[in-house]
């Protein structure tokens, strides 16, 4: 129901990630990774926030170009090895004209029950989170850039620690979290991991089923 045929195609990417490595021992998943959906359960200044789909595009381009983006488990990146890694990653257009960064994750095949292999490929384990971070930062209603400058930077009302000391308000008077303004993400600086989790800030990303498969069929 989750895990991937590991095609011709997959085959490439795997030789060209992880060299001369047997894709039977491999399980591929692909993931849902990052939307221009509204960011519902992230904190402060990036609450309600959107990437816009040039951000998802550099996401993408970011794993194309062979960067190691590891696969790992609740964003721990000191406590624990990486249990994979991303392979490959594409923009679609979603159902609602919005934008999603599809991605194809590589682990080492384990079918003993309760592996974590086994419970991604159950659907037991499904969400993930993606660690990014974006240079620039734009009002969803004027397009006015907070990152353009020291002077525009103000505006976001941040303290000495870069905690939001109250909500960012640009020159234009649009309050992020009134009336449904927020941030607009682009121009990420990077794209460190994709962690497998409970649940995440972006609530659509996730393991997806091969009936909604788009990449791994390309």
């Amino acid at each position: 129901m989750y895990r991937v045929d590991i095609t011709p195609r997959i085959q490439r990417l795997i030789q060209n990630r992880m060299g001369n490595v047997d894709p039977s021992k491999l399980s591929v998943y692909e993931v849902l990774t990052n939307t221009t959906r509204p960011i519902e359960k992230a904190a402060g200044l990036y609450d309600g926030a959107s990437m816009k789909p040039s951000y998802l595009q550099q996401l993408a381009q970011f794993a194309q170009g062979r960067s190691y983006i590891p696969l790992i488990l609740l964003h721990d990146e000191k406590g624990s090895l990486p249990e994979g890694l991303v392979l490959d990653a594409e923009v679609y257009q979603n159902m609602e004209g919005g934008y999603d960064l599809h991605s194809l994750i590589a682990l080492t095949r384990d079918d003993q029950p309760n592996s974590l292999d086994d419970r991604i490929s159950k659907g037991i384990v499904n969400r993930v989170s993606s660690s990014t971070k974006p240079k620039d930062l734009y009002c969803s209603e004027c397009d006015f850039h907070y990152t353009k400058d020291a002077k525009s930077m103000g505006y976001l009302n941040l303290d000495a620690k870069g905690a939001t000391s109250r909500p960012a308000r640009c020159p234009n008077g649009h309050t992020v979290g009134v009336n449904g303004v927020h941030l607009k993400l682009d121009n990420p600086e990077y794209w460190s991991e994709l962690s497998l989790v409970t649940q995440g800030a972006v609530t659509d990303a996730r393991i997806l089923k091969t009936s909604e498969l788009r990449l791994a069929l390309s």
